[in-house]
């Protein structure tokens, strides 16, 4: 998904969503590629430590719950 895909669908401003995107990246979580379609963007794509993280935070909140 591109981040500005992903600014519209959380409903937030695509220079936030820029921000988190570098931080999780930095952190391993997240990818970044270019868009075939649009030499400036860049499509954003989970990693799989990123995804097991994902996994562990909601294993935590579904037994919180």
């Amino acid at each position: 998904m591109s981040g500005r895909a992903l600014a519209h669908l959380e409903q937030v401003a695509p220079q936030s969503i820029a921000r988190t995107v570098s931080t999780l990246e930095e952190a391993g979580m997240l990818s970044r590629t270019g868009d075939p379609e649009d030499a400036r963007a860049s499509i954003v794509a989970i990693t799989a430590a990123g995804h097991q993280t994902l996994i562990k935070a909601r294993a935590k909140r579904s037994e919180w719950l």
